[in-house]
């Protein structure tokens, strides 16, 4: 259905939400995409678009986004910002489909291995993904770590390796910082493993 009706919707319509309005039957497909957009941090300025690039790459492949391999999420998604751009018609406005897409991905556990994706604004992504206020706490107990440890008390100063660490909220691992004396004085959970990052 979706491989019949999007080409004619899109080849009929003039705006990305009157191609969506034209397609019915699809919410098993579309209410997990709604979902994550709605859980998203942000003004939601890309939804219907994103919805748009996901559907698109349904019907080109014939499978449903839970059924994408790594491999397919780097090209829908781009490992650079251009070979975003190239893959997708209608061609993006403003690149800020990229970071809802991982967003979507990451929501729907579908991709995770943000790091293979190139380039990426983390901080941005991760406040779409956790929230602003709970990435900015985060920063804030990162950079009381740092100054704790000797470094400048700054919140967007350059961190320390072992710290950066620590900001990567994607990783699925337990860390658990350190300082001199042994004590733990920062400790972040997430799912997963652990590991350790000592002064």
């Amino acid at each position: 259905m979706l491989t019949r009706e999007l080409p004619r919707a899109m080849a009929s319509e003039r705006t990305v939400k009157a191609v969506l309005a034209r397609l019915s039957g699809l919410e098993r497909l579309l209410a997990p995409i709604d979902d994550a957009l709605a859980m998203i941090d942000g003004k939601h300025l890309y939804n219907d678009r994103v919805k748009l690039m996901l559907l698109r790459h349904c019907a080109m492949r014939g499978t449903a986004l839970w059924a994408w391999d790594a491999t397919t999420w780097h090209k829908v998604i781009g490992t650079t910002q251009e070979a975003f751009y190239a893959a997708h018609v209608p061609r993006p406005h403003a690149g800020g489909e990229r970071q809802a897409l991982m967003a979507v991905a990451y929501l729907l556990h579908c991709f995770h291995d943000i790091p293979s994706l190139g380039e990426v604004k983390r901080v941005a992504l991760a406040e779409k993904i956790f929230g602003r206020e709970r990435i900015a706490a985060t920063l804030l107990r990162v950079t009381e770590v740092s100054a704790a440890w000797g470094y400048r008390s700054r919140l967007f100063l350059p961190i320390p390796r072992k710290l950066k660490i620590l900001l990567n909220p994607m990783s699925g691992k337990v860390f658990r910082a350190a300082d001199r004396s042994g004590r733990t004085v920062f400790a972040s959970e997430a799912q997963g493993s652990s590991g350790s990052v000592v002064a």
